[in-house]
């Protein structure tokens, strides 16, 4: 074969592998051209997986306030902050989580002591809350001389029923005078106990609950006991009337504490607000002991056996909060006095919660 024809037979090779070539190409092209006009409103778009993997976020913000800056004050994280209120449930809540967390993450907060600034910012602060009738009824009976300690001045003379009458279960006459008395003189009407109290534990300055038990310090007879409001140091601090009824209507559940625990649904809550926190963190998550709970959940008295000074008068004492309130007239003045605690709260007189979102 000569020159020439071999010539021609490499040509023809080289345009066969190029046509080649040029159909593969062709072929790719093909695919990655955009559907026609009329197609694309019968095609659905393909959602594709990023390749970057994506966090996910450490608290849910349903659950936990999105926004808060946590505190690393316990070790580096934030604390387990108990606010304990009388007659809600904080004296069982503080022996069953001091065993339950370990220690240096909690901080329990006593109806005595008030919540400072460097305690409520950036921790987890669990509220104890009580259906405002059924916690009238339980004051009365359990510490009624608390009703009538600092504060404003009251509706009425004091009334400290007898201890016996306590065990055995206040008189309804007793009962309800000890519930109108209690209520607080202002000038836009009467004021609950019970939303004093809660404005001294969650809503008024840190400064105030000192200032109040300081003149209550004087003693009930002394008249100098309930104008505390009028010294200086209570105006500097903005403990005033105007403030108490402004913050009570005001307020929100969420925003005064992180998580909720109810009287009548204590378990769940407590539960719920431990997840919660231990959600914040693997270590604190591992400052929990779950077993140690279940174990007090099914046998109380691991956490109450010496503590619970109540229990006998209790079993003793048959009255229950819908007996105390059977009169309307008498359970309007008691919602109207502590209106801001049964919305807020979603509370009808002794009666169950309206389930509302309250961390």
């Amino acid at each position: 074969m000569g020159d020439a024809a071999r010539g021609v037979l490499l040509f023809a090779s080289l345009l066969s592998v190029l046509l080649g070539l040029r159909s593969v190409l062709k072929a790719r092209l093909a695919q990655h051209e955009p559907p026609p006009s009329d197609r694309l409103e019968d095609e659905k778009p393909t959602l594709r997986r990023p390749t970057k993997r994506v966090a996910r976020p450490l608290v849910s913000p349903q659950r936990l306030n999105k926004s808060k800056v946590w505190s690393t004050l316990c070790g580096g994280h934030p604390c387990l902050v108990l606010r304990h209120m009388s007659k809600t449930g904080g004296t069982f809540a503080q022996a069953l989580l001091e065993q339950v967390v370990d220690k240096p993450f909690l901080r329990i907060i006593r109806d005595t002591d008030a919540l400072t600034p460097k305690l409520r910012s950036g921790n987890f602060v669990l509220g104890t809350m009580r259906n405002p009738c059924d916690l009238q009824v339980s004051l009365a009976h359990f510490a009624p001389s608390k009703a009538f300690m600092g504060e404003w001045r009251t509706m009425g003379p004091p009334i400290r029923p007898k201890k016996e009458q306590c065990d055995r279960g206040l008189e309804s006459g007793i009962f309800e005078s000890w519930v109108l008395n209690s209520r607080r003189k202002t000038k836009a009407g009467p004021v609950g106990i019970q939303s004093v109290r809660f404005w001294l534990m969650y809503l008024a300055s840190h400064k105030c609950l000192p200032i109040v038990r300081e003149y209550a310090a004087k003693g009930p007879k002394n008249r100098e006991s309930t104008r505390w409001q009028y010294s200086r140091a209570s105006r500097e601090a903005n403990c005033t009337e105007a403030h108490l009824h402004s913050s009570l209507k005001s307020f929100r559940p969420t925003e005064v504490a992180d998580c909720w625990m109810f009287t009548e649904t204590y378990w769940e809550d407590l539960e719920r607000c431990l997840r919660d926190y231990g959600s914040l963190s693997e270590i604190l998550a591992s400052s929990i002991s779950w077993e140690r709970f279940y174990a007090i959940r099914a046998n109380t008295s691991l956490a109450l056996s010496l503590d619970d000074r109540h229990s006998p008068e209790r079993k003793s004492r048959q009255t229950g909060c819908s007996a105390y309130f059977q009169k309307e007239d008498f359970r309007k003045l008691e919602m109207d006095a502590d209106v801001h605690l049964f919305s807020r709260f979603g509370y009808q007189c002794c009666g169950a919660r309206q389930p509302r979102n309250h961390r």
